[in-house]
């Protein structure tokens, strides 16, 4: 029977020109969003599309989605008991012999069917890129299966105000009142004592996770109970019609139910408190945590404190909260504490603190401080308590080079940032001012200065190479004169001119003098790489024989390229009769040998690229770039102590539709659909007064 009355409930619903008119509403108003959406996304820098489309759109689509339900579920939910009760059909649906629990099942059962519908039109407005990139449906599938809890829950607490009043327009009002309630719950609360009570019951932080990919335990709790509380109540309340009529222990029982069933929710709550599980859904794992920082974490045998000098404000403590509750999770040691800098600025100040949300790590002794919040500082910080050397990534300044402070396009800045992110510690060094290299440089990085060094700065860096220290050089055009020394001291040579590659064309390059590479040598340089990369306005290297380093090539272009002497102007192309070589040619190459020194025996480590601009601040979010600057780094510091956390590029980074894909998508899910369904919602009461 609970079939046979969904079915009749849905038939009812199907011919209400409310429904095919929220439907059209839907469609309009969410096919709007995922357009703007997509048009946004296309004009995103490279660096901001690593995010994904599919994240973007599943937090923007089934946000709006979440909130267009709340206001029309309760339109929908009043005509299934209520409407009844007005109307005096309800008279002839409870004298049936059908139990209470069978008429409340049956009438949910088809008010879910129908929102299945609803929560599947964001849900296949995402799947219709698929043609266009590799979407995470992981994350697709689990906001989606957030969508349907929440509006299975709107559905059972509609149900339930239907059922309790008599008057339509007081059932609609009573269920806004309630869902608008659990709406702004979670920011009523001055205290922040109060705050992660009240956040608990605000549906909209538990669908966030699931938006992002989590699957977690306490969120399905949270949604069951609000589906199932409702039910049971309506349940109960319609199998007890008319009885404050009845005796006042039957009323006394009546009261009994509600309450028992709360105290078993509120069990629940806290049982789900303290057995937890959760699932990352996302295709990159990006909200777990890396397997090299889990193995980090085993290593820390006493209590690590986490000080977290933030405001009381109350999204920012829970962005650190959710964040470090990752490692905590892993290591039961970890404890985090708060300290507020504006009602204690002595201690903020006596701890150097200068922003808001600074984190200070204690750990036998020892101390950190950390004002950027990932994975891979924080990480790296640990490791750095444990013990382990400091040393420091210096790039040189003062000639007009790529420094790794400077701001400018075609300085190092992003690069610096993912540095720090990652462990190392970085700064400038100018040469006239300090005098000298220190001795715990683990690495220099010379950018290609415009000037030439002076004498002085010459020997310094000569004296540098001598005690066995590592270099990252980078060759730009222009920098020939002012590196030649240093050059010749290393016996490489240069080509002239700017490497042109003309297999760039088919990544969809328009530029012809950024060289790719695709394939790279077995060198523990770049052990587990194997990303593209792009190289801009990069010349060509030439190693001359030598009886003291151990040259490798480490990027090579591909057979097309070559340098061009000629201008990089109208149409370019390979002149054999002039000095310029056909590839593969020479982009990178790594020097090695052993150094004696007094700590022992080790591998000097040198690096020389022909250009610099694949880590600069324009060009760095390029395909691979990034990555392969961190794998360099890490190689040419000989630094043990540091975490490489991957970074993972999502496979939905890039979206590439063609214009005849983005018109039927856009002509059909703005235009089309809605008009289909407006169509419905006049042709289905016409033709019902034909019949």
């Amino acid at each position: 029977m609970i079939f046979t009355i969904a079915q009749h409930e849905l038939k009812r619903l199907l011919i209400s020109p409310l429904s095919w008119l929220i439907l059209a509403t839907l469609q309009l108003l969410l096919s709007w969003q995922f357009l703007v959406t997509l048009d946004q996304f296309n004009g995103l820098t490279s660096g901001q599309q690593q995010l994904g489309i599919t994240s973007l759109l599943c937090l923007r689509l089934f946000g709006l989605a979440s909130i267009l339900s709340l206001f029309t579920i309760p339109l929908l939910t009043t005509r299934l008991l209520s409407e009844e009760y007005h109307n005096g059909s309800f008279i002839l649906l409870n004298s049936a012999p059908l139990s209470a629990s069978t008429i409340i099942s049956g009438k949910y059962l088809a008010l879910f069917s129908y929102l299945v519908v609803l929560s599947l039109i964001p849900a296949l407005l995402i799947s219709s890129i698929g043609l266009g990139t590799e979407l995470d449906w992981g994350l697709l599938i689990t906001a989606l299966f957030g969508m349907l809890l929440l509006n299975a829950g709107f559905a059972a607490i509609g149900l339930l105000f239907s059922t309790l009043c008599r008057q339509p327009n007081m059932a609609t009002l009573s269920s806004y009142a309630l869902l608008l309630l659990l709406s702004l719950l979670g920011y009523a609360g001055s205290s922040l004592s109060w705050q992660e009570l009240l956040e608990w019951f605000t549906w909209s932080g538990h669908l966030m996770q699931f938006q992002l990919g989590q699957l977690r335990s306490i969120d399905l709790i949270y949604f069951l109970l609000m589906i199932s509380l409702p039910l049971l109540l309506a349940t109960h309340h319609l199998s007890a019609a008319g009885i404050w009529q009845h005796t006042l222990k039957s009323r006394l029982n009546y009261l009994f139910f509600p309450l028992l069933l709360l105290l078993s929710a509120a069990l629940i709550v806290g049982l789900s408190g303290k057995y937890r599980f959760q699932l990352d859904n996302t295709a990159t794992a990006e909200n777990s945590l890396s397997q090299q920082s889990i193995e980090l974490l085993e290593q820390l045998n006493t209590p690590l404190k986490i000080i977290s000098f933030a405001p009381e404000n109350r999204v920012l403590r829970k962005q650190i909260t959710t964040f470090i509750a990752r490692y905590q999770r892993r290591q039961p040691h970890i404890k985090l504490q708060f300290i507020n800098p504006e009602t204690d600025p002595t201690q903020a100040r006596v701890q150097g603190i200068t922003r808001a949300g600074e984190l200070r790590l204690e750990y036998e002794g020892r101390h950190e401080a950390l004002q950027q919040l990932n994975e891979g500082s924080l990480s790296n910080a640990i490791l750095r308590l444990l013990g382990q050397p400091d040393s420091w990534v210096l790039s040189l300044d003062g000639h007009g080079e790529r420094t790794l402070k400077g701001r400018a396009n075609f300085d190092l800045s992003e690069f610096n940032q993912a540095l720090q992110a990652n462990g190392f510690k970085s700064h400038n060094l100018n040469l006239a001012t300090t005098g000298f290299i220190p001795d715990n440089t683990a690495l220099l990085i010379i950018g290609g200065p415009r000037t030439a060094l002076t004498k002085d700065e010459l020997q310094q860096v000569d004296n540098y190479l001598t005690r066995g220290g590592n270099l990252l050089l980078l060759v730009d055009n222009g920098s020939e004169d002012a590196l030649q020394p240093i050059l010749n001291r290393l016996q490489v040579g240069l080509l002239p001119g700017t490497i042109v590659d003309p297999s760039g064309h088919q990544l969809g390059l328009d530029n012809p003098t950024i060289a790719v590479v695709t394939n790279y040598p077995d060198h523990a340089a770049l052990s587990g790489f194997s990303q593209l990369t792009l190289f801009p306005h990069a010349k060509a290297l030439q190693a001359a024989e030598s009886n003291i380093w151990q040259q490798t090539a480490l990027l090579v272009t591909a057979k097309e390229s070559w340098n061009e002497t000629g201008p990089l102007q109208g149409e370019i192309s390979h002149d054999a009769k002039s000095n310029e070589q056909l590839g593969p040619l020479t982009l990178a190459l790594a020097l090695t040998r052993n150094h004696q020194s007094r700590q022992g025996e080790r591998q000097q480590r040198i690096i020389i690229m022909g250009g610099g601009d694949f880590l600069s601040n324009t060009f760095l979010a390029n395909a691979g770039n990034q990555a392969l600057g961190l794998h360099l780094t890490r190689w040419l510091s000989a630094d043990k102590r540091t975490l490489v956390i991957p970074t993972l590029k999502r496979t939905d980074s890039e979206l590439h539709l063609s214009n005849t894909a983005k018109g039927v998508i856009g002509f059909g899910s703005l235009i089309i659909l809605p008009l289909l369904f407006l169509s419905l919602a006049i042709f289905i009461p016409w033709r019902r007064r034909r019949c």
